[in-house]
């Protein structure tokens, strides 16, 4: 999961280059795809962390399926658009 949070960080970071590069830094929407790449990033860091495991594994099973379904479909989303 950590891997594929990189991923999409750094997919964002390169996009918003592009926007920015052509568009210049007035374009609109070009910021949300630095938001993305630094919550991605985040997301990107705690995965790879055991103590986050830990906690994850600590919650009740109602918390963690939909945090799951959640994430997974935001993935899921970013990869369709």
């Amino acid at each position: 999961m950590n891997i594929l949070f990189g991923v999409i960080a750094l997919l964002s970071v390169i996009y918003y280059g592009i926007i920015i590069s052509y568009a210049g830094i007035q374009a609109s929407f070009s910021l949300f795809w630095l938001a993305l790449a630094a919550l991605c990033g985040v997301l990107a860091v705690l995965f790879s962390l055991k103590k986050f495991h830990v906690f994850l594994k600590g919650l009740p099973q109602w918390i963690r399926v939909p945090f799951f379904t959640t994430v997974i479909l935001a993935a899921l989303c970013f990869v369709v658009v």
